[in-house]
């Protein structure tokens, strides 16, 4: 049966993937210019053949004694249409439970009307908004039952990659513009299985747009979060046929430094009922340089193992919510002054793998 599913689903989504990969074919090479990200990037990029906005938040609740983990993702690509995809996700740890939908419009007729000026993206209802005024989006999505309404406070910006650009591929202009809100002060409701909670807490935004090829693009994706230390690290570990690279950032006190020099190592595996195995309970290791000693590490371990959006028109994937526990193992300076000292640290992830269906 999974064989049959595969082979439906592979044949549905053959056409749109090869439409996407002869559209972007030469605009992928073309450098990108550096970004000096204001308010109006938090919109759409129209030039851009791929885009996405991804909130991923660990949240709490009055009616929960353990925390609530969400990702709302909307994507778009753009060929002869303008196609849009949401993902909507909660994680109750608590029960042990995780919940997601998913919205396919190959294109949205309601996208053609005038709509508000603080519209960022919308699918059919479900929407995301900015606010310029208290610096702030607001998230509505309903999918059968699963609803999540949010208002997101802006706190801090981060620069993904060199200046807000990463190499998707490994290739020298296979690549995306990305930002990251990593720390939104979070409070709404969310709703499933017919019960509202209260919930607030601290949501990660990713933002990404560009013309890079998405055919065969594997990666493992880790967004660390010490709000005590008001630190935030992201990792994006590519996988390809020929190897894999490594990169990120980190985000301390106002201040963006480059990773280059990261291992990453899994302990275990999950094989989800469409058989699809996944690395878990993985170990990050983060040097200054190549010959450096140890600077940081950290195990990132599920909150619950199964936390697997099974998509049956785009690519499955695991998205979900993580405890960290490492230590800043040395001092580290910048310009001659401390960013951060050696100490224990406890935080929360969010973890997303591709690619291993």
């Amino acid at each position: 049966m999974n064989g049959i599913k595969e082979f439906i689903k592979n044949f549905l989504r053959f056409v749109p993937n090869l439409i996407y990969e002869i559209s972007t074919e030469g605009k992928s090479s073309i450098r990108l210019s550096s970004v000096k990200f204001s308010n109006l990037d938090h919109f759409l990029h129209g030039t851009s053949n791929v885009e996405w906005w991804y909130f991923t938040g660990v949240l709490q609740s009055p009616l929960r004694k353990q925390l609530i983990g969400f990702e709302v993702t909307f994507f778009i690509t753009r060929t002869i249409f303008e196609s849009r995809i949401l993902h909507a996700s909660i994680t109750d740890v608590e029960k042990g439970t995780f919940y997601n939908k998913e919205l396919v419009l190959p294109f949205d007729p309601l996208s053609l009307f005038r709509k508000s000026k603080k519209m960022i993206i919308s699918a059919l209802g479900n929407r995301v908004e900015f606010d310029a005024i208290s610096n702030s989006f607001r998230i509505k999505t309903d999918q059968q039952g699963l609803k999540i309404e949010l208002d997101l406070k802006i706190q801090d910006l981060m620069k993904q990659g060199k200046s807000g650009i990463i190499a998707m591929k490994n290739e020298p202009y296979d690549s995306s513009h990305y930002f990251s809100f990593p720390n939104l002060k979070t409070i709404g409701n969310i709703t499933f299985k017919g019960e509202t909670l209260p919930v607030s807490g601290s949501t990660w935004h990713d933002h990404q747009w560009g013309n890079f090829h998405i055919k065969n693009l594997q990666w493992d994706w880790f967004s660390l979060r010490f709000d005590e230390d008001d630190l935030y690290i992201m990792i994006f570990n590519f996988r390809r046929k020929d190897g894999q690279t490594t990169t990120g950032n980190l985000y301390k006190n106002s201040k963006n430094i480059q990773l280059k020099n990261i291992r990453i190592t899994s302990k275990e595996t999950f094989k989800t009922k469409d058989s699809v195995e996944y690395p878990l309970n993985w170990r990050i290791e983060i040097f200054g340089s190549k010959n450096s000693n140890l600077l940081m590490k950290f195990n990132v371990l599920p909150l619950i193992k199964d936390q697997h959006i099974s998509s049956f028109i785009t690519h499955s994937y695991w998205e979900g919510i993580c405890h960290v526990k490492g230590e800043i193992t040395e001092n580290y300076a910048q310009e001659g002054k401390v960013l951060f000292k050696k100490k224990s640290l406890n935080g929360t992830a969010y973890v997303e793998l591709t690619g291993y269906e």
